[in-house]
């Protein structure tokens, strides 16, 4: 299984919200006319077309606006902590320095 922090911010999203609605995959795709195959592909590839991201949306009570909205925030998410990362890396270079002084 591919962890959640490895999908497409827009898989991710799509995961998040059948995850909330406690549905599998194969659940999903029954009510939004789909494969199962084609939800998990939807979800570790983060590319669905415009239909298929309307009736996944659906089956998950809820819309393609906020599913696109939560794919942001998870990116801005992943961004944060790739800076947040970065500077503990240049502190401790830093502070690394600093003792062979």
């Amino acid at each position: 299984m591919i962890a959640q922090r490895d999908l497409p911010p827009l898989g991710a999203a799509i995961r998040r919200a059948r995850r909330l609605t406690r549905r599998t995959q194969a659940q999903i795709a029954k009510r939004a006319g789909l494969s199962r195959q084609r939800i998990q592909r939807i979800e570790t590839c983060g590319r669905p077309r415009p239909a298929e991201l309307a009736a996944i949306a659906a089956a998950t009570n809820t819309t393609a606006r906020a599913l696109h909205l939560d794919a942001a925030q998870i990116e801005l998410t992943r961004a944060s902590e790739q800076t947040t990362r970065l500077a503990l890396s240049l502190i401790s270079a830093e502070r690394a320095r600093g003792d062979e002084t």
